[in-house]
């Protein structure tokens, strides 16, 4: 299915360039770089940047650089869930043992965790910073292997721990993600990479859409880099990952924060979910899920 009515999120004739106005956003909260960009009814009506592609560097950031989004990559896994939901390969409340052969060796909190809780962050799956402490290193080891075999590892490695948390309560977990992605996998024989292209990428015509690091190590750097807080208010810029490092990360947490895309691009998932239920994208049922709190198991 291709969607084009919305395919080239267009530029309104009286669009406002809203730098300025962010300029003042971002020195006022010290920041590196901001970028935004409204739309209206499928319609570019404002946008702008400010700042820099990276601390320490005179490079400015621009409104049309690819941008990693990070974790707003759970929305687009989450809307593959909802469209093979909507085709009938999976279901909301596909459990653990329906797919993976193996579900006997699993801890037995995890044989009936529903895809649903795991996209909801309920299923009481360990999050990644406990999955990095404990199991990192090993998985790191699992040499000449594919992502999709990596990913099935992360699951059965997860699955087979102890919950951190009481099945039920809310615990944000990258990991759960993976569980998800590989039920996915599992129910429609294809792997998450081509789900994302194949369901979300090009449907939406989100061209410039990739998977992995966009930004380098170099300065300037070639694309927008992230930052954290170091000591105090001090920013320190994100370093990209090695290589092996990145293999390893995209099957441990890739479906859960791995896309970068354009804003351009962005706005075009955001016009897809605000207007779901008219466009045909995804069933009206599905829209609503999506966007209302989670209210399983009694919460």
């Amino acid at each position: 299915m291709s969607v084009t009515f919305f395919g080239n999120v267009a530029a309104a004739w009286s669009q406002v360039d809203v730098s300025s106005d962010l300029e003042g956003i971002r020195l006022n909260r010290n920041m590196p770089g901001i970028s935004a960009m409204v739309i209206k009814q499928g319609r570019i009506i404002a946008q702008g940047a400010s700042g820099y592609r990276r601390i320490g560097s005179n490079t400015p950031l621009l409104v049309t650089d690819p941008i990693n989004l990070g974790s707003c990559t759970k929305w687009m896994t989450a809307t593959i869930a909802g469209r093979l939901v909507d085709r009938g390969v999976i279901s909301w409340g596909t459990r653990v043992r329906d797919l993976f052969d193996n579900y006997q060796s699993f801890n037995s909190s995890f044989q009936n965790a529903t895809l649903d809780q795991f996209l909801c962050h309920r299923a009481g799956v360990q999050q990644e910073n406990t999955f990095d402490t404990n199991h990192w290193n090993q998985f790191l080891g699992q040499l000449n292997s594919t992502v999709p075999q990596l990913r099935r590892w992360v699951s059965n490695t997860v699955l087979t721990d102890a919950p951190e948390v009481t099945p039920g309560t809310y615990l944000y977990a990258n990991q759960g993600y993976i569980v998800a992605a590989t039920m996915l996998e599992i129910a429609s024989g294809k792997d998450w990479e081509t789900l994302v292209q194949d369901e979300i990428f090009t449907p939406i015509r989100m061209r410039t859409a990739t998977l992995g690091q966009v930004f380098d190590n170099a300065v300037p750097p070639k694309a927008p880099v992230g930052h954290d807080l170091g000591s105090g208010t001090t920013l320190v810029p994100r370093l990209r990952m090695a290589n092996n490092a990145e293999y390893h990360y995209k099957a441990s947490a890739g479906a859960a924060g791995y896309v970068a895309c354009t804003l351009q691009d962005w706005a075009k998932f955001l016009h897809v979910q605000a207007t779901g239920n008219t466009n045909g994208y995804i069933t009206s049922s599905t829209c609503a899920k999506l966007q209302q709190a989670y209210t399983g198991a009694g919460t």
